[in-house]
C-alpha cells in the first residue's frame, strides 16, 4: 500500500510510474533447462525474486552440459535479464578442464556462449601433477566453445617445463 502527500495539487503527470513491483518470489529453488531427450542444465539459488524485465538471484549456483563439456557458474548474487546471467560478489566460473575465472563481476551471455567482465578478473589454469597458470587482468572475454580468452592489461604468470 502506498501513501503520498504533496503540499501542492496532485497530479498523476507529477509521479513516474517507473516502480518495480515483483511479480514472484521463491526460495530454495532447482530449475532444469532442458527438452525430450537431454538435460542441459541445471541451476540451484537459495531465493529468486521475478520482476517484468529480470530475475534477481541469491546465492547462484548453475551447471550446463554443453556436449562433452560441463561448466559450472556460481555468485553471491545473480541477475538474469534476456540472454545474459550477470554474476556479482565472488563470481566463479569453472569446467571440467581445471579451468576457473574468478572475478567480482562475470557476465554469461547464454546466446554466444561467452563469458565477459569489465573488471578486475584471476584465472588459473590447473595442471596435472604441476604448478597452476595463473592470469590476471581488467577485462576479459572467454569464448567457451573455442576456449579462447580475449583480456586486456594482462599479468600472467605461467609454468614452462
Amino acid at each position: 500500500m502506498v501513501f503520498l502527500m504533496t503540499q501542492s495539487p496532485y497530479s498523476s503527470q507529477n509521479i513516474k510510474a517507473e516502480i518495480s513491483i515483483a511479480n514472484m518470489q521463491a526460495n530454495n529453488v532447482v530449475d532444469y533447462e532442458l527438452n525430450s531427450t537431454l538435460v542441459y542444465g541445471r541451476y540451484e539459488t537459495k531465493s529468486i525474486i521475478r520482476y517484468k524485465e529480470y530475475d534477481e538471484l541469491d546465492t547462484f549456483k548453475g551447471t550446463l552440459f554443453r556436449g562433452d563439456s560441463v561448466h559450472f557458474l556460481e555468485s553471491k548474487d545473480a541477475l538474469i535479464r534476456q540472454n545474459l546471467i550477470t554474476l556479482t560478489n565472488d563470481a566463479i566460473y569453472k569446467n571440467q578442464d581445471d579451468f576457473k575465472y574468478e572475478s567480482q563481476k562475470i557476465v554469461y551471455d547464454m546466446q554466444k556462449k561467452e563469458l565477459f567482465s569489465d573488471v578486475p578478473f584471476k584465472i588459473t589454469q590447473y595442471k596435472q601433477n604441476a604448478n597452476a597458470d595463473i592470469i590476471t587482468g581488467n577485462s576479459v572475454l572467454y569464448k567457451i566453445d573455442d576456449k579462447k580468452i580475449f583480456a586486456k592489461k594482462v599479468q600472467g604468470w605461467l609454468e614452462r617445463k
